[in-house]
């Protein structure tokens, strides 16, 4: 029997998981999900008094200001008005309702614990006995609603258990099992978020691991299985999500969504359980902190390249990787945030997850980041941060490579973002909503999820590279599955950038189209290089989206932001180059989608250049301070 390949590749699988199970230091203990040991979910008794202890013994620190937030908040919503069962305006979704019931049960569960106060316990009830009255929790249509509803009210029945009415805990573990670990179990989805390669894994697995180790001791073989499956199915994901280098193929606010999720399910099962069985140690998880920290731009807003939106947003799962890996620095703007007052503006819905980890941290000692940052994998990305003062002094360069063809992107391959003096002169247009395009694209019976070169997505007018900081060749959109690389980081006498090859996304329409962006001083400079094909010219559209008011003039075109101004300027030898504001509503071109709305982020300008058939034309463009 030794040589059996089938008896050798279980022993081998076995040895993984063994070692899987002792990665942060100790076997898996499930023995001790016990009927009498709860809450053990997150931040377990224990845990809970040295948290409040360091509350009560420090409240101007980061873990003090936090715990205040969060009370504040939960203050305002008792009491809330009923949650009722209603989706979106495209009929698919519950998951406004599962969210709003997550952070109303998650908050009050917080509040509870520490104050002792009935209002905040009678709260949290009342809204997991409406919730888990539900004919379901739309897991058929979109598994992420029944995954945050999991998650939140696993997270309240378990931080509750001993003051909670008997049948609210029944009817809790009956939802827990039907709508959400039955349902996965049994594949009653519209998606199968186990196999998927993006945040559907994370949120979808997190909330089912919370919600079989809080019931464990009700179902532990069916319990420990499901937890096993999420598991090894999130195992995968992780490593091609965060390797090598830790960003996030979505870009910034499906990192929020997706690690925030994803350090949920981590510290569920190390609360539980003593270990993560590795997946904390997956290649690139370490420094995907430091990838959201460079995202935040210095005019307020984030790095929104593909379907992200510009407003910054507070970040809580970077108290966890401040604590985990020793970062402190990543919380530079998340301490920011806790002092003028942004985390009880955004009610953060996982928010009282950070104070797992807040309490071990002095919030005091925090560094300042580097000012160059570059990462690789699915979605490629470099950013120059200068003094990280987020002032007018502060100059920021985020710069985009990768594919069209990746979840949730657009044609922006070589696009970039550009903040200076408050003014963020180079602007990635906010993404439309989803629930308004799936009802327009439904009536047209389309897609905007397919993401071939012929999808109707590329008709909506903010995804495509016409509308983004890029080149357009001969009118052409992106080749979708051409993925733009950078060929260097630049950093030292000649400015901090980056080289980029954007030739597989224009290679139906140019032999060679390379591209280097530099911060240099107060200047935003660009070089372009186009080889034409050699059986057709090349006219190139340069396009720069912008906050500045555009106004032509005989030095090019003029951008005004109040008192600020800045020259966008070009040369070609050769290149016929003519000036344009091009205009910002879809309804002005040829095919629209239904319903969009012009843009009121900025104006769309830049210029048009030519090279010949089999020619080779570069293109010098600088964004000038002019005062």
């Amino acid at each position: 029997m030794a040589g059996n390949p089938i008896v050798r590749n279980l022993q081998i699988f076995l040895i993984f998981l063994s070692l899987s199970a002792t990665a942060m230091g100790k076997e898996a203990s499930f023995s001790e999900l016990t009927v009498d040991n709860h809450p053990r979910l997150l931040i377990g008794q224990e845990a809970f008094r040295d948290l409040k202890a360091t509350v009560l013994s420090g409240p101007e620190s980061g873990a003090g200001m936090m715990h205040n937030v969060i009370m504040e908040t939960a203050r305002k919503m008792v009491p809330s008005p009923a949650l009722e069962y209603r989706l979106d305006a495209s009929g698919r979704r519950l998951l406004h309702i599962s969210r709003e019931a997550l952070a109303r049960i998650f908050y009050c569960s917080y509040a509870y614990r520490f104050s002792g106060e009935r209002i905040f316990l009678e709260e949290a009830e009342r809204n997991i006995l409406t919730v888990c009255a539900f004919k379901d929790w739309n897991s058929r249509k979109h598994f992420l609603d029944a995954g945050e509803m999991a998650a939140a009210v696993a997270i309240g029945y378990d931080w509750l258990y001993r003051d909670l009415g008997e049948e609210t805990k029944a009817l809790a573990v009956k939802a827990l099992r039907e709508y959400a670990l039955d349902a996965a179990d049994k594949g009653i989805w519209g998606f199968n978020f186990y196999e998927s390669k993006n945040n559907w894994n994370q949120v979808c697995n997190a909330g089912l691991v919370c919600a079989a180790l809080a019931i464990y001791e009700t179902c532990p073989e069916f319990a420990e299985r499901m937890i096993m499956k999420s598991v090894e199915s999130n195992r995968p994901v992780m490593k091609l999500i965060y390797s090598p280098d830790g960003n996030y193929p979505e870009g910034p606010d499906y990192w929020n969504y997706g690690t925030s999720f994803e350090v949920l399910m981590i510290q569920a099962l190390v609360s539980c359980l003593g270990t993560d069985f590795g997946l904390s140690g997956t290649e690139g998880f370490s420094r995907t902190g430091e990838y959201i920290l460079y995202t935040y731009g210095a005019a307020g807003g984030m790095f929104n390249y593909s379907d992200n939106p510009r407003n910054a947003t507070t970040a809580c799962a970077l108290w966890y990787f401040a604590d985990r890996f020793g970062k402190t620095e990543l919380l530079l703007n998340e301490m920011r945030f806790l002092k003028n007052g942004r985390y009880l503006n955004q009610r953060e819905r996982l928010l009282p997850l950070a104070m797992a980890f807040s309490y071990k941290i002095d919030s005091e000692k925090i560094g300042i980041p580097a000012q160059v940052y570059s990462a690789g994998g699915i979605t490629p990305i470099a950013v120059v941060h200068t003094d990280w003062t987020m002032s007018e002094t502060d100059k920021y360069l985020g710069i985009k490579c990768g594919a069209a063809s990746t979840s949730h992107a657009h044609q922006d391959a070589g696009s970039f973002v550009f903040d200076a003096e408050g003014v963020r002169w180079a602007v990635d247009l906010t993404r439309e909503g989803y629930s308004e395009l799936e009802v327009a694209f439904s009536r047209l019976k389309k897609s905007i999820w397919d993401m071939g070169q012929d999808s109707y997505r590329w008709r909506i007018f903010r995804y495509g590279n016409r509308q983004h900081n890029t080149l357009t060749i001969n009118d052409a959109d992106h080749i979708v599955d051409g993925r733009a690389e950078f060929t260097s980081i630049i950093s030292g006498r000649s400015g901090k950038g980056a080289a980029l090859d954007m030739t597989p996304a224009l290679a139906s329409e140019a032999a060679k189209a390379v591209r280097t962006i530099l911060l240099k001083k107060n200047d935003l400079r660009i070089t372009d290089e186009i080889i034409a094909l050699p059986e057709k010219e090349a006219n190139v559209r340069w396009t720069l989206v912008t906050e500045g008011r555009p106004e032509i003039t005989g030095k090019g075109i003029l951008l005004n932001a109040g008192d600020r101004q800045r020259l966008l300027k070009a040369k070609g030898r050769n290149a016929g180059i003519e000036y344009h504001i091009w205009s910002g509503n879809p309804a002005d071109y040829d095919t629209p989608v239904t319903g969009e709305r012009p843009i009121t982020e900025g104006y769309i300008v830049g210029y048009t250049a030519k090279a010949p058939s089999g020619g080779r034309l570069i293109l010098r463009t600088v964004l000038k301070k002019v005062k």
